[in-house]
This record gives structure tokens, sequence and C-alpha cells, in this order.
């Protein structure tokens, strides 16, 4: 235990020393392990089937301890790729951010919107799994809807005269491109 010392002097007297005991008292607080997702699609593209689509996903340590093997899953995206590298350990307040592409498809698109869920999850010193989940939806451009016709005529000159003639047969070919 410490000791404190004030010194003070009344007005005309010799100064007095007075000692006290300076009270110790611990500090607890809870000990509280959580982690937050969020995700965002980071792509410009994605306008055809077989485009790929970016994701960035960032896991956040949101409580009081450290998070050890905080991991993130995603199954529908290819090569996640993370920094720091996961498994990682995340202090209070510190971030795991990880990349990955998901390539679209033409069901996506007639759809007009790509959901995607990911997942993360970190152990506290004591032990306990902490998880979170985020979903995002990215919204494809969309070509504009329309279709094409071309229409070609031909005719057999029979009579080698330069034209059709009256009561004739001409065939007519249509071609439709969605």
């Amino acid at each position: 235990m410490a000791h404190a010392a004030s010194v003070y002097a009344p007005l005309g007297s010799s100064p007095v020393v007075v000692e006290s005991p300076v009270a110790e008292e611990e500090a607890t607080g809870v000990q509280r392990g959580a982690i937050s997702l969020s995700k965002r699609a980071v792509t410009e593209a994605g306008k055809a089937a077989g485009e790929r689509v970016e994701w960035e996903i960032i896991a956040t340590n949101t409580g009081n301890v450290t998070l050890e093997n905080a991991r993130i899953f995603d199954p529908q995206l290819s090569g996640l790729t993370c920094a720091p590298a996961a498994p990682s350990r995340l202090a209070p307040g510190a971030t795991l951010s990880c990349t990955g592409a998901q390539i679209l498809s033409q069901s996506d698109l007639d759809q007009g919107e790509v959901s995607n869920s990911a997942t993360t999850s970190a152990t506290t010193p004591s032990g306990d799994k902490v998880d979170g989940i985020a979903t995002a939806t990215y919204q494809p451009a969309q070509p504009a809807p329309g279709l094409a016709l071309v229409t070609t005529a031909s005719h057999t000159d029979t009579n080698s005269h330069g034209y059709a003639d009256f009561g004739g047969h001409t065939p007519f070919v249509r071609t439709v491109t969605n």
C-alpha cells in the first residue's frame, strides 16, 4: 500500500505534514469477445455470363479481448485471399480483410441480382467461439432488352429480265436475334 503526504501551513504557524494511506482497488471489467462481418461487391464488370464479380469481406473484432483463429468462409467464392493471412489473431478493433471472385451465370443475369453470404468465426481467450454473418447483393448491369429482325428476299429470274414477275414466287427469310 502506498502513502501520500501533504504539507500545509496555517497562517502564522509551522508547516504540518499530514500523511494518509492511498486506497488501492483492482479495476475489473467484463471480458467480451465479439466479431462483426461486412461484405460488398467491388466490381464494375459483370454484364455477361462468365464474367467475374469481385467481393470484399471484412471481419472486425468488436469485443475487448484478442481473438484467435479468426477466419472468413464463403463457399461461393473462388480464390479467397486474406490480409493478414487466415487464421489470424485479431486485437480489439483489428480487421481481417478478404477478397474473392464469383463467376456470373446466365441464371444470375436473368434474376437481375446475385446474393452472396459469408460467415466468420474466431475463439476468445477463454475458448468461447464467436461468429458473424453478412449477406450482400450485387445487381449486374442489365442490357437493354431487344430483338433484331433481318428480312432478306430472293427470287429466281426465270426469264432473265432482271426482276420478279407479277404472280411469281419470292421467298423471304426472316432472322430474329435476341
